[in-house]
Formats: C-alpha cells, structure tokens, sequence
C-alpha cells in the first residue's frame, strides 16, 4: 500500500470554498487565486478617508476598526490576480455565484473599483483594504500599478 488516503479505504471530502473558488476562477480564465486568512488582509484608515474625499457617495466607507470588525465574519479570502480587466467585475461575479450555488452561502466578493459601485458588493476603498500592500506580502513578483489605473484585483471572501 501506498499510504494514500484510498488505499486506506477512505473516500475524499466534498471540496472546499478554496477548491471551488480556483476552479471556478480557472473556468473564467483566471489562474492566479492566492488563499490567505482575512487577518491578513491589510486594512488602513487612509485608504477609506481617500475614497471619501475623491468620491461623492452617499455611502461612507467603513473605519478600519468596523472593517476589520466586519472582516472576522469570514475565516479566509480569495485573492485573485486576472490577466486582463476585460468583464472582470462579471468573472468575480460568477466566481462568488458559483460558491453560492455549492454552499457557500456567505461568500461576497470585493472589487477594485470605486467606492460607488452600482452592485451589492463591496469595495477596496470602502473596507478600507490597501490590496496593493496585501498583494506585495503574498505575490512576490507585483508590479506596483500607477496611480488611478483600475487593475483586475478582487477578493472573494470565503468562510
């Protein structure tokens, strides 16, 4: 015997957020999904207090204390790294749908876009997430983005 869990005689389990997650990513062309814990999210009070100065929107962004608050409702994240911006907002979607479909109930995805987005779904900058410090600790090979240039960066939050 191999030591294999089937030579064992046991079967595998159902598959996990993070196993439908990736597969659901690489169905939409997407194969970078980095899973880390969402305390390892980097949340900071500076990201939300731009965004409520460079927006006007009648929703305020959360402070870092609530965010981070708001964030223990989930144990883990999706970190997701698309290769082109094209439909993004719709693949993240589809993603977060897909997780829902299989039980994943609490699963909310996060864009990278403004804070004034027409979805039910929140954003970076009203969490109060710095996704570019996030990404640098996890993927080593980031380029920072300019300034104000939309990259197709999302979180998928995973219980």
């Amino acid at each position: 015997m191999d030591g294999s869990i089937f030579s064992r005689g046991k079967k595998p389990g159902p598959p996990t957020a993070q196993d439908i997650v990736t597969i659901a990513a690489h169905e939409q062309g997407i194969d970078e999904v980095l899973v880390i814990y969402t305390s390892k999210l980097e949340v900071r009070d500076w990201v939300g207090q731009r965004a409520a100065f460079n927006n006007h929107c009648s929703r305020p962004p959360l402070s870092a204390e609530k965010a981070r608050l708001l964030l223990k409702e989930w144990s883990q994240c999706a970190l997701i790294v698309a290769p082109t911006k094209e439909a993004f907002s719709e693949k993240l979607v589809a993603i977060e749908k897909e997780l829902h479909k299989r039980g994943f109930y609490k699963a909310w995805a996060i864009f990278n876009e403004s804070v004034c987005n027409e979805t039910s779904h929140p954003t970076f900058e009203w969490l109060g997430i710095d996704i570019v410090s996030t990404l640098m600790k996890h993927k080593k090979n980031l380029t920072p983005p300019i300034p104000g240039d939309y990259q197709p960066w999302g979180v998928v939050l995973l219980e």
